[in-house]
């Protein structure tokens, strides 16, 4: 059944999401592998303790099956210090991951403190953009956490990180902060769209093929959700296309 043009077009931009708050089992592992091989996600998307637990295993499957693999670092709060988050992306790059989705330091930009958010995520740009050993470069995100602000404050945010070199993506939530309704997370991406010229990854709240359309007619391109979610999204788009 999987994969048609449809499906593909599709699921190849979904990094497909497993974030729980407890350590997955083996078991989830092995299904989430199962997952986003069946269904041709482009990445599979976890916290660096999951990555970290089951390195061997996520490294010979994304390799054998041809998908990203993705750490969260400083996930969910974006609170630790430089130092904290330097370590973690570290282990994670050791651990062989293709991208990481780095979370905002959020109070310091609550604080007022432009340049050390700045200095903070370009130090992390530059280890991943360099990671050193003979590895290639890691692909960065960095998630705006955009719940939080008010249009002014996030085109202030997006200005701010625009120059900062080794940011690929922009990454709209980690889906732990303020919910916001479909209409507001729409919004935040056309305002991010608007005041850059980096690509969009739309995360949080998409559950739905609706809600994956909304984000991606708004202007994202890669498009963060949570495995089954992603599943349904890709059952519900092959059931239309075999409809048609």
């Amino acid at each position: 059944m999987y994969p048609t043009e449809a499906t593909l077009a599709i699921s190849s931009t979904i990094d497909a999401t497993v974030l729980p708050s407890w350590l997955p089992s083996e078991e989830d592992i092995d299904n989430a592998i199962q997952g986003v091989r069946s269904y041709k996600f482009g990445c599979l998307c976890l916290d660096p303790n999951t990555v970290l637990a089951y390195e061997p295993a996520l490294k010979k499957a994304s390799e054998d099956f041809d998908f990203g693999l993705c750490a969260v670092i400083d996930f969910p709060n974006g609170k630790l210090a430089i130092t904290q988050r330097v370590v973690e992306l570290g282990r994670v790059i050791d651990a062989h991951v293709s991208e990481v989705d780095i979370v905002l330091p959020v109070y310091s930009f609550f604080g007022g403190k432009e340049a050390a958010v700045k200095r903070d995520l370009t130090i992390l740009a530059d280890i991943a953009a360099d990671p050193g050993h003979n590895r290639p470069p890691v692909l960065v995100k960095v998630i705006l956490e955009t719940g939080y602000w008010d249009r002014e404050k996030l085109i202030e945010l997006v200005e701010l990180l625009n120059d900062i070199p080794g940011i690929a993506y922009y990454k709209t939530s980690t889906g732990r902060e303020p919910i916001v309704p479909m209409h507001d997370k729409v919004e935040h991406i056309k305002t991010i769209c608007a005041h850059t010229d980096r690509p969009v990854k739309a995360s949080g709240g998409i559950r739905s093929l609706g809600d994956y359309l909304a984000m991606k007619n708004a202007g994202a391109t890669r498009f963060g959700v949570g495995l089954e979610a992603a599943i349904e999204i890709i059952e519900e788009v092959a059931g239309n296309d075999l409809g048609d």
